[in-house]
């Protein structure tokens, strides 16, 4: 996701985002979304 938090690394947002949002949702877009 191209979503970026105040004081939060975009590295650590994305793969924080892909293991709270793709286990939520089990989606296979959340593991191609590199």
């Amino acid at each position: 996701m191209g979503i970026a938090l105040p004081g939060v690394p975009d590295a650590e947002y994305r793969v924080k985002g892909r293991m709270s949002v793709g286990l939520r949702l089990k989606s296979p877009l959340s593991d191609s979304a590199d």
